[in-house]
């Protein structure tokens, strides 16, 4: 039964795409992640970005979240 509901919670929960730009490259994110709203969308993305950013050759980092239709939902730039 409690497996039914997250499998429900799972199908229907928005759909996000985490696409990374960093060191002239861009990473686009073919499979994304079922999350719960925008809010939890934009901690990941900044958590990804933050995370990317300590890395010590990496300068600016910038991650773009997209919903299933490709629309830019938020964009969050983190410097190095």
């Amino acid at each position: 039964m409690l497996l039914d509901v997250f499998r429900r919670s799972a199908l229907t929960a928005p759909r996000f795409f985490f696409d990374l730009s960093y060191g002239g490259d861009t990473y686009h994110d073919a499979q994304g992640m079922n999350l719960r709203d925008v809010a939890l969308a934009k901690q990941m993305a900044d958590n990804m970005a933050r995370k990317l950013a300590l890395e010590p050759k990496t300068q600016d980092v910038t991650c773009t979240v997209r919903d299933v239709t490709g629309k830019q939902v938020l964009q969050i730039s983190k410097h190095g």
